[in-house]
């Protein structure tokens, strides 16, 4: 089963990562030994829990070389309800085959024998698959020995995605270079964001919550969380903060939580621009919403 458990635990997202259940007998007691067998020649079912609906895809891609193999899988909603969903199932002995982590809850799974299993021994040898994986990516996947609990199977940079109508309503036009244009910087994102309110009477915003541009301030820091076990906090985690009481003090967002009901609701009513995300997610969103070829990508903004 190495070459099919592997493929399973490299279908993953961007942001987040699968891997093989450990803690229970199956996985310990693995032989060391492997023989190959011919893709059909496999048999069974793999259970596979994720907090996104992206496996289906994955799934049909996996079956058309192992037909004989069925995934169960299960779609469960993200954050807090799909991390104590998954510790109980630890608890019990009874957790899947394959789950995916999300990179804001891995650190509390990946140094556990009994979430994970150490996908780097035999018969998995996964190493042999991240030799030329992007160095961040693999090493997010990997406990504190070097171990890798977790395989993902793409990089994928975020960008700001906006609705062509809006756009247009605001800004007279739904041309990426010239909307991108129209902030060159974070201080122009916040300018046009306190247009967009003013123009609408705080009935349209151009982002969601201050939440959504985190990563333009995370991703540019130059020292990290840790060093020498003391807690670091970056210059430019305080701009962060402050700009952040900034957007709620002045309403320059609709104030909701990405990934919320309201959230969604807003995105349905036409009330927020603009939306940070994965490539993958607008285009899920359009399909859902009927919103096909309303959706343009820009990623153009620099936090100094």
């Amino acid at each position: 089963m190495k070459k099919l458990l592997l493929i399973m635990t490299a279908v993953v997202l961007s942001a987040s990562l699968l891997s093989a259940a450990g803690g229970r007998e199956d996985v310990r007691t693995a032989p060391a030994e492997f023989t190959e067998r011919a893709p059909e020649e496999y048999r069974g079912t793999i259970t596979l829990w994720s907090f996104t609906d992206e496996p289906n895809w994955y799934i049909e891609k996996f079956n058309e070389i192992y037909p004989n193999v069925t995934v169960d899988f299960t779609h469960t909603p993200g954050g807090p309800e799909y991390i104590a969903r998954v510790n109980a199932a630890v608890t019990a002995g009874n957790q899947p085959d394959v789950f995916s982590a999300e990179i804001s809850w891995i650190l509390q799974w990946i140094e556990s024998d009994r979430i994970w299993a150490n996908i780097s021994a035999p018969p998995y040898n996964a190493d042999e698959l991240t030799e030329n994986m992007i160095p961040y990516v693999r090493e997010l996947g990997r406990d504190s020995m070097g171990r890798q609990r977790a395989l993902s199977l793409q990089a994928t940079p975020g960008g700001f995605f906006y609705r062509r109508s809006l756009a247009k309503e605001y800004f007279g036009t739904d041309d990426p270079d010239e909307v991108s244009a129209l902030w060159p910087d974070i201080e122009s994102f916040m300018n046009v964001a306190a247009d967009v309110r003013d123009a609408s009477s705080n009935q349209v915003h151009l982002f969601s919550s201050w939440w959504d541009i985190r990563w333009f301030f995370f991703n540019a820091r130059t020292r990290p969380w840790v060093e020498d076990n003391r807690l670091i906090i970056d210059n430019v985690v305080h701009d962060y903060i402050a700009l952040a009481k900034q957007i709620r003090d002045e309403n320059l967002s609709a104030n909701a939580e990405p990934g919320t009901p309201a959230w969604t609701s807003l995105m349905q009513e036409g009330a927020v621009i603009g939306y940070k995300e994965l490539p993958r997610k607008p285009r899920s969103l359009a399909a859902r919403m009927n919103w096909q070829n309303n959706f343009r990508l820009f990623s153009r903004i620099q936090v100094k």
